[in-house]
């Protein structure tokens, strides 16, 4: 994906690195989060500090959600300017990272189901937008050659 993002900004990384940092973001928080859930899970139920815990993890996940939808809106952008995804997939990773922003806003600022389902909907996208990119890859490399090829082609 990176290979591809870079060729579609002609070897002058922007926006792939914005999509690398905030892939790199989301993975970090949500990773956190696991940790403190794990944490909580081993503390005794009576535990004092355990809500606060859990408040943490709840933040981290949300902050995991502002991270994977900078990083659907910056590989998707770039991909709407060239042929690098189709056009349902484009559409389907910005409708995938506004979810994941809705998510994020109402998880840091209210505790309802809202927000789950709301990051229920995007993560579903976003293993659809996943599929579909590892297919477009996929299909692209059996079509032009090895990913080696392809690399010193478009180098």
């Amino acid at each position: 994906l990176w290979v591809r993002l870079v060729h579609a900004e002609a070897g002058t990384p922007r926006l792939a690195v914005v999509s690398l940092a905030g892939l790199l973001l989301g993975g970090t928080m949500a990773l956190a989060s696991a940790v403190m859930m794990a944490a909580l899970g081993l503390l005794p139920t009576d535990a004092e500090g355990a809500v606060t815990v859990y408040t943490i993890a709840a933040v981290l996940l949300s902050a995991a959600g502002f991270g994977l939808a900078a990083h659907l809106l910056a590989a998707n952008v770039l991909a709407a300017r060239g042929d690098t995804f189709t056009r349902w997939l484009v559409v389907v990773g910005l409708v995938s990272a506004s979810a994941f922003l809705v998510s994020a806003v109402l998880g840091a600022v209210s505790n309802d189901a809202t927000s789950n389902t709301i990051g229920l909907i995007g993560f579903v996208l976003w293993l659809v937008w996943i599929l579909g990119v590892s297919h477009r890859m996929w299909d692209g490399d059996a079509r032009t050659g090895s990913r080696s090829d392809l690399v010193a082609r478009r180098s």
